[in-house]
């Protein structure tokens, strides 16, 4: 509190009741309104917010199916050499025995 009249440059100290007393700082239920009133806002705000959420889920979405195509030819190819070279590698295995 002291704080906040250093700040504010007011004489003197702050107290609680000071603040209590201040307009707009309490509020009856009659001053706050009907719960109804207030819908259309957060009815809005939470499509708004729903939407966004949807568009970052489809990007993501997309993101993940580019790296995850990328790493199955990556794997493709890795198959394909493998499968390539396997039966050199086994000739080189058997003359090594022999």
């Amino acid at each position: 509190m002291s704080r906040l009249a250093k700040e504010l440059k007011l004489d003197g100290a702050v107290s609680l009741d000071v603040l209590m007393r201040a307009p707009g700082v309490v509020q009856s239920d009659e001053d706050i309104g009907d719960a109804e009133d207030f819908w259309p806002a957060i009815e809005r705000a939470l499509r708004q917010a729903l939407d966004m959420m949807v568009r970052m889920r489809q990007r993501e979405g997309e993101h993940l199916q580019k790296d995850l195509c990328g790493r199955i030819n990556a794997m493709r190819k890795s198959v394909a050499r493998v499968q390539k070279q396997a039966p050199l590698v086994q000739k080189r295995l058997s003359r090594a025995i022999d």
